[in-house]
């Protein structure tokens, strides 16, 4: 299930210090209405909104720190998770044809230390047929199979 934020704007400046739900921004947007106010607004980010804002839209991996790579990759996770995963695996890859639409339960994320840093994120899965392996977003999550 994707989880959506609302920010609430009067008069073109954002009236709310974080964002917040969906119920809590028509709370305060009400709120401003009754004090008189017409020009209330109502933003709505995704989860890949949010990411976008604060990475960019192709963010230079190659360039960064190991801390702020460590934060990016996390916050990867953080988005793929939120967005969901897909029911049955679908690789674009031909070696790993073998398990395409099979169903999958996903075990973790990956750790620092099975894998580079740089091939981040990836999950953990079991197949329904009890195989094991580590899966990138474009075998697994709904964001990725939605563009």
């Amino acid at each position: 299930m994707e989880t959506k934020r609302f920010s609430v704007w009067v008069g073109g400046s954002e009236v709310n210090d974080f964002l917040v739900t969906k119920e809590v921004a028509e709370s305060i947007a009400e709120d401003w209405r009754k004090k008189g106010y017409d020009d209330v607004v109502i933003d709505e980010y995704t989860p890949e909104d949010l990411f976008n804002k604060k990475w960019g839209e192709n963010p230079d991996v190659d360039n960064m720190s190991d801390e702020e790579l460590t934060e990016f990759k996390n916050d990867c996770f953080a988005l793929y998770e939120e967005t969901g995963f897909i029911e049955k695996f679908d690789s674009p890859y031909d070696d790993e044809g073998e398990h395409n639409g099979m169903k999958f339960k996903v075990l973790r994320r990956a750790n620092v230390g099975e894998c580079d840093l740089e091939a981040m994120p990836l999950w953990f899965v079991e197949f329904e047929n009890g195989d094991t392996a580590y899966c990138y977003p474009e075998e697994i999550t709904k964001l990725e199979h939605e563009k």
